[in-house]
C-alpha cells in the first residue's frame, strides 16, 4: 500500500472514531436530561403570560416558574410581561404561552364565544381558580361645587353617580376595561354618553386622581380589579381624601347577564374600613386544549407543593384550597387538573 494511500485509510478511521465518540457524547448528554412531562412537550420550555410587570399577575407567574423549575427538572418556566387577561388568551392559542393567568370575565367570554371573543370559542382548559379579582371604585370625596347651582357636589355612594364625571377604566383591551363597562352598562350607565371614559394603567390613574380637581388631567374616579387589600389603594384611602364605592347593587345582575362573576365583599380591615359589598371574577390559570393530560397534571400537582412559597410572594394564594381551584366554572377543568382533584382532594 502507498504512503498516500495509508494517510487516506488512517484519516477516515480516525474521522469515523472521533464522529463515534462525539454521539456517544451527545447520546449521554441526552439521556442525562430528565424525561418527564414537561420535556416531552416543547423540549419543556413553558413560557407563563401574565401582565404587567408591578402587578400581581406578574408576582405570582414568577414565583410560579419558580415552583415549576423545581418541581419538574428539566422544564424551562419563565414568565413574560402581557397585555394580561385577552392578551394572554390569545398568546395561549397561537402557542405563545403554554400557560397563563386570565381574569376580570375574560376567561368566560373565551370559553363561551362572547364579549371581544364573539363566536369564537377559544380551545382554553383551567387548571385552577387561583384568586379572584375584586373591582373598586375608588372616588374623590370632595368633587367641588356644581357650576348650575353653586352648592357642594354630594359625595358619591353608588355606581349609577359617576354619570358625567372623569373615569379611569383601566387599560384599552385590559380586564379592567370590560369589567368596568360591565359595571357601568349593568347600573345603566353608557360609557361613551354618561361618563368621561380614561383607559390607563392603575399607576396613573391613581396619581391622575390625586391631581387638584381643576387640572386639565386629573379623574376623578378609578375602577381596578385587584386582590384585597391592594396596596396602592391602601394608601390613597389612607390619605383621607377618596374613599371606596360599593358596587353590590350590580352584583347579581352581572353574575346573571353575563357569567363569570359573583357577589363579593371588600374585608375592610385591610383599609381601615367597614367591609364593602362588591363584585369579583375568578383568575384562573388557562392552558391549551392541547396541553398532554400528564402535564397538566404535573403543573397542577408542582402548584401545591409549592403554595407556600408562592403564597410568601403572592399572600392570597395562601387562602386557596384543592376545593376552590377546582370550581373554574363557566371554563372547564383540563382532564389532567380535574384527575389531580379526584385523587387528591
Amino acid at each position: 500500500m502507498d504512503r498516500r494511500r495509508l494517510f487516506r485509510l488512517t484519516a477516515a478511521l480516525g474521522s469515523a472514531g472521533l464522529t463515534s465518540s462525539l454521539l456517544a457524547a451527545c447520546s449521554d448528554a441526552a439521556s442525562d436530561k430528565p424525561q418527564n412531562s414537561a420535556t416531552a412537550w416543547n423540549n419543556g420550555r413553558l413560557a407563563i403570560g401574565t401582565g404587567g410587570t408591578s402587578g400581581v399577575y406578574y408576582q405570582f407567574g414568577g414565583a410560579l416558574a419558580d415552583a415549576i423549575n423545581s418541581g419538574l427538572p428539566g422544564a424551562v418556566a419563565t414568565a413574560q410581561p402581557t397585555g394580561a387577561s385577552a392578551d394572554n388568551v390569545r398568546r395561549i392559542v397561537r402557542g405563545d404561552a403554554a400557560i397563563a393567568l386570565s381574569g376580570d370575565g375574560v376567561p368566560a367570554d373565551a370559553y363561551n364565544g362572547t364579549g371581544a371573543f364573539k363566536d369564537i370559542k377559544q380551545p382554553v382548559l383551567a387548571l385552577a381558580s387561583v384568586f379572584p379579582g375584586v373591582l373598586h371604585l375608588v372616588v374623590r370625596s370632595e368633587l367641588g361645587v356644581d357650576e348650575a347651582t353653586g352648592a357642594p357636589r354630594p359625595k358619591i355612594t353608588n355606581v349609577q353617580e359617576l354619570a358625567g364625571l372623569r373615569v379611569s377604566r383601566g387599560g384599552a383591551g385590559s380586564g379592567d376595561d370590560l369589567f368596568s363597562r360591565r359595571v357601568l352598562e349593568t347600573a345603566g350607565l353608557s360609557v361613551e354618553d354618561d361618563i368621561v371614559s380614561e383607559n390607563m394603567a392603575i399607576t396613573d390613574a391613581l396619581a391622575r386622581i390625586r391631581m387638584p380637581i381643576d387640572k386639565e388631567d386629573a379623574v376623578d374616579a378609578v375602577f381596578a380589579s385587584s386582590g384585597v387589600p391592594n396596596s396602592a389603594i391602601a394608601t390613597i384611602l389612607s390619605e383621607g381624601k377618596h374613599h371606596l364605592v360599593p358596587l353590590g347593587s350590580v352584583s347579581e345582575l352581572m353574575r346573571n347577564n353575563y357569567g363569570g362573576y359573583r357577589p363579593s365583599t371588600i374585608r375592610g380591615e385591610g383599609y381601615k374600613i367597614d367591609d364593602l359589598a362588591s363584585v369579583e371574577a375568578p383568575t384562573l390559570l388557562l392552558v391549551s386544549d392541547k396541553m398532554p393530560e400528564d402535564l397538566a397534571y404535573d403543573i397542577t400537582r408542582v402548584f401545591f407543593e409549592y403554595q407556600k412559597s408562592i403564597g410568601a410572594l403572592v399572600p392570597v394564594v395562601n387562602d386557596i384550597t384543592k376545593a376552590t381551584a377546582a370550581d373554574s366554572s363557566p371554563v372547564a377543568l383540563h382532564p389532567g387538573a380535574a384527575k389531580y382533584y379526584k385523587e387528591n382532594p
